[in-house]
């Protein structure tokens, strides 16, 4: 199956596009999306502008400046290079890409938080129960 045809293809996460997501590649015989359209993922790297009424969902800064993770950001609110931001979902499901479901995050709050709460983790051949993560604690 072509991603064109794959029926759980996510639309654009940007504020005012409704185009479809790009894949980034496959995993054991499933599709895995970028949350940008390819228009949206060439404007975010500095390409060209974004259309005409679009407006990026990802921020310049870590969010989680303000605690929100139960933990203090290290980057301490610091404008960024989008290079060592990543684009967080909150609710850990990668096809949900609604704005509020969305977070600006440094990749080390990205990693404690993944980590915190076990997203992406699922049984697999190897494991017939996903053991329940334990919450990080940065002091």
């Amino acid at each position: 199956m072509s991603t064109k045809n794959d029926p759980n293809r996510p639309s654009c996460c940007n504020v005012g596009c409704y185009k479809l997501c790009q894949s980034s590649g496959k995993l054991k015989n499933r599709y895995i999306y970028r949350p940008y359209c390819q228009h949206c993922h060439l404007a975010g790297m500095g390409r060209h502008p974004y259309r005409e009424g679009v407006y990026p969902v990802k921020k310049t800064y870590c969010e989680n400046v303000d605690g929100r993770l139960g933990f203090d950001c290290y980057t301490n609110g610091v404008m960024l290079p989008s290079a060592v931001l990543d684009l967080d979902h909150i609710d850990g499901d990668h096809l949900h890409n609604i704005p509020d479901n969305l977070q600006t995050l440094c990749k080390i709050c990205h990693a404690l938080k993944t980590k915190a709460n076990g997203d992406g983790t699922r049984p697999n051949k190897y494991s017939s129960v996903v053991p329940k993560q334990q919450s990080v604690n940065i002091s």
